[in-house]
């Protein structure tokens, strides 16, 4: 999921708590977290760059900062000059520095490989395997979409986490690289997949406040992910005919 634009803020002026996210996106992250790491696996390698730059900085600054003045000779013409910095104030730099060092832990611990997941619907374990034909792996992506209906809902707060795990599947979707389909069908799928995951979404924010009731939202929900399930079954055919 994403952090909401508190708690990023929070994040990126306070380092240290990206260490905790790291460790309980670790933990808790799903197979969605594997495929947004390898397709973004440049973008990982750079985050990292970052980071060890970054913290280089920091150190040079730091131990800039121990430097004691040397004296000024009497001509006149000192050898070298350290400017004394005002007591218990960070340089500019520093702080800079710290924001970057942030922004790319942030990026390294979004993008990390993860385990776990839901383990059902698009989140099922070995579902995105390459060593399928076209239509079977689109026949398979329609079949686990109906995973969704295999557990019993009564609230809107069961039906917003039911909701936001099917979510997390489109997500990993999107990011998958679909190695069994050519180039137009992927274009195909990913487009779909961010339509039904935004769709989706709208229905967790509505589950999530209350804004309708139970029944009215996992109708809409229902309808929506049986569409997607009869598009799938439908792309299938229409490769299994080309």
């Amino acid at each position: 999921g994403n952090l909401e634009g508190q708690r990023l803020e929070a994040l990126i002026g306070r380092p240290e708590l990206l260490l905790a996210l790291q460790e309980l996106v670790l933990i808790e992250g799903g197979e969605y977290w594997h495929a947004l790491a390898r397709a973004r696996q440049p973008k990982l390698g750079a985050g990292w760059s970052a980071v060890e730059e970054a913290t280089l900085d920091m150190q040079a600054d730091e131990t800039l900062a121990d430097v004691p003045l040397e004296p000024v000779p009497s001509d006149g013409l000192p050898q070298r000059q350290v400017a004394a910095r005002p007591s218990g104030r960070r340089p500019l730099a520093t702080l800079l520095t710290v924001g970057s060092l942030a922004a790319a832990l942030l990026v390294a611990v979004v993008l990390w490989p993860r385990g776990g997941g839901s383990g059902w619907g698009f989140d099922r374990p070995g579902l995105l395997a390459a060593d399928a034909t076209a239509e079977t792996y689109l026949d398979t992506l329609s079949e686990a979409a109906g995973d969704f209906f295999n557990k019993q809902l009564a609230t809107n707060e069961e039906l917003a986490e039911r909701l936001q795990q099917f979510s997390d599947g489109c997500a990993s979707l999107i990011a998958a690289e679909h190695q069994p389909l050519d180039a137009e069908q992927r274009a195909w799928l990913v487009a779909k997949c961010e339509a039904w995951k935004g769709t989706i979404d709208g229905y967790i924010a509505e589950a999530r406040s209350d804004g309708r009731p139970f029944e009215a939202i996992s109708e809409d929900a229902t309808a929506t992910i049986r569409k997607l399930q009869s598009a799938l079954a439908t792309k299938a055919d229409e490769v299994a005919a080309a």
